[in-house]
């Protein structure tokens, strides 16, 4: 059973890592390229790291793009619920750890967990 349960995070930290990507990729290719050059140079997270550390990419979100990263996290968000089929609702005062939070609890009771 243990195992089943990394599996399942395991295939849910891959899902984010998509949504993450996808989130960037809507200001283009470079951007998104660039964003996460300066996020692993400000926060040595690599891309591959950041759903274990994403409190540390959204701080590097801010420090580059300051309010404005508060959309590309609501980005990132609709994207993950789209690839997890959950009704996506932006929720004014949640941050991206908000989302993803609120994400795998749906997932529990969906799987009724």
């Amino acid at each position: 059973m243990g195992e089943q349960i990394l599996t399942e995070e395991e295939s849910f930290k891959q899902v984010l890592r998509e949504a993450i990507d996808e989130g960037l990729g809507v200001l283009g290719e470079s951007a998104k390229l660039a964003i996460y050059y300066h996020v692993y140079r400000r926060t040595f997270v690599s891309q591959e790291e950041i759903p274990e550390k994403l409190e540390d990419f959204t701080r590097a979100l801010h420090h580059i793009f300051g309010i404005g990263a508060t959309v590309i996290e609501r980005q990132i968000a609709a994207q993950l619920y789209r690839k997890l089929e959950l009704p996506y609702r932006d929720r004014g005062d949640y941050k991206l750890d908000d989302y993803v939070q609120e994400a795998k609890a749906s997932l529990r009771r969906r799987n009724g967990l």
